[in-house]
């Protein structure tokens, strides 16, 4: 029997179908976005040796990321670079560029990366600065790492012009080698995109992740953190450091409470504390062998220090013995120390009870750490001599001076200047030649111009013992 169709049914039906084809269209337009693109340069695969690559390079199948091989390179002093010419040389419309590094040492390895493109050339006929270079920014943990060069923006090191991706010409990789060593790379690719499991390297939790963005480094671990294993006997020296961190810091407390001074203590506290909880936290000490000489110390000195303050406690051992009726001072004196009018002796200010006086400084030490160091006013950095740093030196006369008289440009130097005040290999500010010279008269003014202006401010800072 035949059942008639409503009109409700055929709107259901049209519904329906109309959902289904906007879910198919939706899921094929996310796999295709999620499928991405990928351009292998060499996963050194498909011959029997790696004649691309210059260097002291070899196929092998020891440390493979993808595949069966990879190129096996050792670096010395006769041999500190490996570099290729890549086939596919055009490189627009990809996002980064992806590869992989096995390190059978024990202590991380830092290399430098270079790309030329077709216009700035290639060595030895190339410009300098003008081609990308993350100096010794490649950070290589032990183990594996796995190489991130975002491309977007990506500059030549001069910053003056972008670099032209559509014509790479050469990769290189470089190192420093104080003694020889040797290195596994591998699955060298471009991608654009969510990379597909067919060309991505394997990885593991604990692997280390360098990703490159223009002059930026940063290092993390493949992770999540919680999928990072510890071995049970770290896991178990780890508590055991803890209990003795917060067995000190409970000791502490209570020898305050009884007139002792603690600073010493509270200086293994935070010494423990970074071994603890903050070194954990960055990729070359999160690993059994680090965290077990890090927490072995922890645990050690956390003990001496409490058994130490407990002896004081319990009158076991005695102190000096002195006026009571009398405060005594700190063990260490807060600063600013009074050193004006203290007497001098043996080269050092003497304080009231003949003890010498130092200071003891850090460079830009937090809050916390103003408790055991001075404070970072106790000087500045003002490079009077030149009229400004590398950072200051854009808002000083001196650089409106080196715009307008060639006779303020410093000549003879070589492309590194040794920094008065800066050039492009600086570390800091703007990247740009301002290499100045001291025995031109505008310059000479427009520094008395400069120490004039700013004095003011430095004789206002009460903490202040020098001037750099």
């Amino acid at each position: 029997m035949r059942l008639p169709i409503r009109k409700t049914d055929k709107i259901a039906t049209a519904w329906r179908l109309s959902l289904f084809v906007a879910v198919m269209a939706l899921s094929s337009s996310i796999l295709s976005r999620e499928s991405g693109k990928v351009a292998v340069l060499d996963d050194f695969e498909s011959g029997p040796a790696p004649a691309s690559w210059h260097g002291q390079v070899r196929l092998s199948n020891s440390h493979p990321a993808h595949g069966r091989n990879c190129l096996e390179v050792k670096f010395d002093s006769n041999s500190a670079t490996v570099s290729t010419s890549p086939q596919n040389g055009n490189w627009s419309g990809f996002e980064r560029l992806l590869f992989d590094v096995f390190s059978p040492e024990v202590v991380p390895l830092i290399l430098s990366l270079r790309l030329y493109d077709a216009v700035g050339g290639i060595p030895p006929n190339v410009a300098p600065d003008d081609f990308f270079l993350a100096r010794r920014k490649l950070f290589v943990g032990s183990g594996w790492t796995h190489v991130e060069v975002v491309l977007k923006d990506l500059g030549a090191s001069s910053e003056r012009r972008a670099l032209a991706l559509d014509r790479i010409r050469q990769l290189t990789l470089a190192a420093d080698p104080e003694r020889p060593f040797t290195l596994y790379f591998d699955n060298f690719r471009l991608v654009a995109g969510l990379e597909s499991n067919s060309s991505a390297s394997s990885k593991a939790p604990q692997d280390t992740a360098t990703r490159l963005e223009g002059r930026w480094v940063t290092i993390a671990q493949v992770g999540p953190r919680d999928r990072i294993a510890e071995s049970p006997a770290v896991g178990s020296l780890r508590r055991e450091a803890e209990r003795e961190y917060e067995a000190l810091k409970s000791t502490v407390e209570s020898s305050e409470h009884m007139g002792l001074d603690t600073i010493y203590s509270q200086a293994e506290l935070v010494a423990a504390e970074l071994g603890l909880h903050f070194r954990p936290l960055l990729p070359w000490f999160n690993n059994d062998r680090e965290k077990e000489q890090m927490f072995s110390y922890a645990v050690q000195a956390c003990r001496q220090e409490r058994e130490r303050l407990e002896k004081l406690l319990t009158g076991e051992v005695r102190l000096p013995e002195r006026d009571d009726t009398q405060v005594p001072g700190p063990l260490v004196a807060p600063y600013p120390p009074r050193l004006h009018g203290l007497p001098i002796h043996n080269g050092f200010f003497e304080d009231a009870e003949g003890r010498p006086l130092y200071v003891v400084s850090l460079h830009g030490p937090s809050r916390g750490l103003q408790r055991f160091f001075a404070t970072p006013l106790q000087h500045i950095e003002s490079y009077s001599v030149g009229g400004g740093s590398r950072w200051t030196v854009d808002a000083s006369p001196v650089y409106e001076v080196f715009e307008k008289y060639p006779d303020t440009h410093r000549v003879g130097w070589d492309g590194w200047c040794g920094h008065l005040i800066r050039d492009v290999h600086s570390m800091g500010g703007k990247k740009e030649n301002v290499v100045i010279c001291l025995e031109s008269p505008h310059i000479r003014e427009a520094v008395e111009r400069y120490i004039e202006r700013e004095s003011r401010q430095w004789l206002k800072n009460p903490d202040l013992l020098y001037n750099v």
